[in-house]
């Protein structure tokens, strides 16, 4: 799933006026985890897509399956606690933590039903926690560890609860890498917004 359309682009994928024209291989969707029917209706889609027989071969069926779902999405705003608003935090939890919590919710029937259904079990969810989520706390960054702390409780709490369905739950905890939120870290652009919605009076109280 990508939150615009705009990144389809990076499928091979044509995007008209009615939406994208897949490959194939490659079938995205706009999927915004922080809304709730959006999260809900990728799920349905995903549904119906593995409900249609993939092949035929002589008298048997090949049905699709669901391998595994990937937890991707991720935001930072850095500053510190002194900085942020309450907003601050709530944005960033909903992205990095419920959008996770969302999706699980959503997805898990399908694994579940396979696994009952003895269509398939060895799927596996996969929660991109960050190194945040297992170091401790640094300045300025609260908001973003304390998001990832609770996304990484929350995939070790799903990994023992989904052994009973064969369902694998793993988290992935990468530390810097070449990204664009990254990039906004190296040059202070992310820590710079925040600094300039605050008060002149707070800003004065930290040096300026």
């Amino acid at each position: 799933g990508c939150l615009k359309k705009e990144s389809f682009a990076q499928f091979d994928v044509k995007v008209g006026s009615s939406g994208g024209e897949h490959s194939g291989k490659v079938i995205p969707l706009v999927l915004d985890v922080t809304d709730n029917k959006n999260v809900d209706d990728a799920a349905a889609a995903v549904s119906k897509w593995l409900a249609d027989t993939a092949e035929t071969e002589g008298d048997g069926k090949q049905h699709r399956i669901l391998h595994g779902l990937v937890n991707n999405a991720g935001i930072m705003i850095l500053g510190l606690f002194d900085w942020l608003d309450v907003s601050d935090y709530q944005k960033v939890m909903d992205v990095n933590f419920y959008g996770i919590l969302r999706c699980c919710k959503a997805f898990l029937p399908i694994l579940k039903h396979q696994s009952i259904e003895q269509q398939y079990k060895g799927s596996r969810i996969i929660n991109v926690t960050s190194i945040a989520g297992i170091m401790p706390g640094n300045p300025v960054g609260s908001a973003y560890a304390a998001s990832k702390h609770a996304a990484q409780v929350l995939t070790e709490a799903l990994r023992k609860e989904l052994m009973v369905f064969d369902i694998g739950v793993s988290s992935v905890n990468p530390s810097f890498h070449n990204t664009n939120m990254i990039a906004e870290v190296e040059t202070g652009q992310d820590t710079m917004r925040t600094w300039n919605k605050m008060s002149k009076e707070l800003q004065q109280e930290y040096g300026t």
